[in-house]
């Protein structure tokens, strides 16, 4: 609200640039956190599911493809790529 970065420490005091925050900051810092924290726990997650998951055929493929492309100083636009998605799927069939 005043613009200024606060940091929270591990003992749970804020501050900006070495200061403590002034005035009712400190209610509003702790108010935005307690806010944050479900959507943090949610992100949180999303990323572990991520890592979690590996990669498939398709996928390792897209990124091969277009590792080769940009290789040569080319980038693929969406279009080309469902081109050659589609292509080498065919090929492959």
């Amino acid at each position: 609200s005043d613009g200024q970065r606060y940091y929270r420490d591990m003992e749970g005091r804020w501050t900006s640039n070495g200061a403590p925050p002034d005035g009712n900051r400190v209610l509003e810092l702790e108010t935005t956190r307690a806010l944050l924290q479900p959507a943090l726990a949610e992100q949180a997650q999303a990323i572990a599911a991520i890592r979690e998951t590996p990669p498939s055929a398709q996928d390792l493929q897209r990124e091969q493809t277009q590792y080769r492309y940009r290789i040569i100083g080319t980038e693929l636009q969406p279009q080309w790529r469902e081109a050659i998605e589609l292509a080498t799927q065919r090929t492959r069939e």
